[in-house]
């Protein structure tokens, strides 16, 4: 296949990045306080994983990184901006400054990146101070990078929230900027901080030390089907799949997990999509129908996907489901096997569904809460506090704040249970022990700056760890405890009922309820604490 094809897929796969807006951010350092990188730096996530209940997080390496995988299935040597200057092949320009150039050799070195760049290009440079970046050229007229182009994305530990930009990472900046500074004129049009970050990104700059022109165009294989049909029946169409079930909620043996396939049609033409399925739950192999809707320019269309597991269930029996072929793994935690969906050729990302107990008779309409016929028997129980013991979400409610009295006690046992300690040079860590069936820990609903996930290394979906938690992702009667020490002993937390968090906040804090914004803003406070974890007994 030819080079401009190859060029063109990519560019093709670089936009549908910058498609998904706000469900993309920048994110390099945050979430795991040991790690080199963040912990929810995702480097092999297909555009459409970026959606409102799952956000994808990548930084400038990872997502040129991300590009030629899922342009070409090609992995670049290495995802990290400061190994690529020298690993990456191949390296057709390379210039490490003395800083006593003159303005001669300047002009001839400028000069002679200009002519040496060529569209697909990844340009990557390093400062004085370590700071690198790494870019995706364009044209002479313009190049992409992920950025947080001068200011703060990712978690601040300090304020303990998350910090997103209503634009998303990835932007298109002007390729003058990789060779001039801003001048006075230009802040007419960029703000402040937008510009302080394109002279950041000039190569020419005092503070770079060295930068380099990698050209891995050059060795890639054939653009992947995913790839081309960006380029064909699928170009302009933004396709999402969501879930009754966001990250961490957990399904209900044997119901239906409630996918739903959005497409929306960001050309300028009228579309035809042709959407094909297989239905969550199913074996897989069968296939299903074709289904062609025209989409007219800024329309959007949801449909349903259909679930084919519930006649197969026996009983209640998570053996017999795996059997039926209801599940997609046989290890805890129990993924809801996934259904497979194109758009006019494109996969779409479909995101897991974390597998619960089945619903029982007596726990009717509790959306997944504990039984009605109460805790008393689940593993792990024993020496709850007797507010845990109720049967429903209500009885908590009105339970006395004395009933709270041991919470912390139990919050310590649980904690020592779910995670091991370590010792390193940079402190105590906490790693979570393998995932068990009767552990009581909702699947990923864990962390905390104090955690560490190697599993996430790899930049796939082995961990379960969730990399953004909200309200959503809890069920009635969810327990969410926390420490603020690696040994676990300043512990707190409380219940969720549904609508209301009732607990301490704080070690030795007091009881309170929280609700909506209130809730929301603690819940986004529980990364910047040293561990979390909800227990979904």
């Amino acid at each position: 296949m030819n080079d401009r094809v190859k060029t063109a897929a990519l560019f093709a796969v670089a936009d549908a990045y910058i498609k998904r807006g706000k469900t993309l951010q920048y994110d390099q350092l945050s979430m795991d306080r040991v790690a080199v990188v963040s912990a929810r730096r995702q480097w092999f996530m297909p555009p459409e994983a970026a959606t409102e209940q799952h956000y994808v997080f990548m930084d400038c390496s990872s997502w040129c990184f991300a590009l030629f995988y899922q342009t070409f299935g090609y992995m670049l040597e290495s995802c990290l901006t400061w190994h690529m200057i020298d690993v990456v092949k191949p390296r057709v320009f390379y210039h490490e400054y003395t800083h006593g150039e003159s303005e001669e050799e300047l002009s001839a070195l400028r000069r002679k990146v200009r002519a040496v760049l060529s569209p697909g290009d990844v340009v990557v440079f390093q400062q004085e101070s370590g700071f690198g970046h790494a870019l995706l050229y364009v044209n002479e007229k313009y190049y992409l990078n992920c950025s947080q182009r001068g200011v703060f994305n990712g978690y601040d530990y300090k304020a303990r929230r998350n910090v997103f930009t209503e634009n998303g990472g990835i932007y298109r900046e002007e390729t003058r900027f990789l060779f001039e500074e801003p001048a006075a004129g230009d802040a007419e049009v960029l703000p402040d901080l937008a510009l302080r970050a394109l002279g950041r990104n000039c190569l020419f700059s005092p503070k770079v030390r060295r930068f380099a022109v990698l050209r891995p165009l050059e060795l890639v294989g054939d653009p992947l089907p995913s790839a081309l049909a960006r380029l064909g029946d699928a170009e302009g169409l933004v396709c999402s799949v969501t879930s009754a079930y966001p990250e961490g909620k957990t399904c209900p043996l044997g119901e239906d997990p409630g996918y739903v396939l959005s497409v929306t049609n960001a050309s300028n033409e009228t579309r035809t999509a042709e959407i094909r399925m297989e239905g969550a739950g199913g074996r897989g192999g069968r296939g299903g129908p074709v289904e062609r809707r025209v989409i007219l320019p800024g329309e959007s269309i949801q449909v349903p996907v259909p679930f084919e597991g519930a006649a197969a269930v026996a009983g209640d029996c998570i053996e017999d489901s795996k059997e039926d072929g209801i599940l997609e793994n046989t290890v805890y935690p129990y993924i809801v096997r996934r259904p497979k969906i194109t758009v006019s050729g494109l996969p779409v990302w479909v995101p897991k569904v974390y597998v619960g107990r089945a619903r029982s008779a007596g726990a009717a309409g509790m959306d997944g809460a504990a039984d009605a016929t109460g805790t008393a028997g689940v593993v792990g129980m024993d020496g709850a506090p007797a507010v845990f013991a109720g049967s429903t979400p209500a009885a908590f409610a009105g339970s006395s704040s004395a009933a709270f009295a041991d919470f912390s006690g139990f919050a310590e046992r649980q904690l020592h249970s779910l995670f091991s300690l370590h010792d390193g040079a940079s402190g105590d860590v906490l790693v979570r022990v393998q995932e068990k069936e009767d552990d009581l820990a909702a699947p990923g609903l864990y962390g905390g700056y104090g955690v560490i996930s190697p599993e996430l290394s790899e930049g796939d979906e082995r961990c379960s760890r969730v990399t953004y938690f909200s309200e959503a992702q809890l069920v009635p009667g969810d327990l969410i405890i926390a420490a603020d020490d690696a040994l676990c002993t300043k512990c707190y937390g409380g219940i969720y009922d549904g609508k209301c968090f009732r607990g301490a906040t704080e070690f030795e804090g007091e009881e309170m309820e929280l609700t909506g914004e209130e809730l929301a803003v603690w819940l986004d406070s529980l990364p910047g604490r040293f561990v979390f974890t909800v227990l979904r007994p």
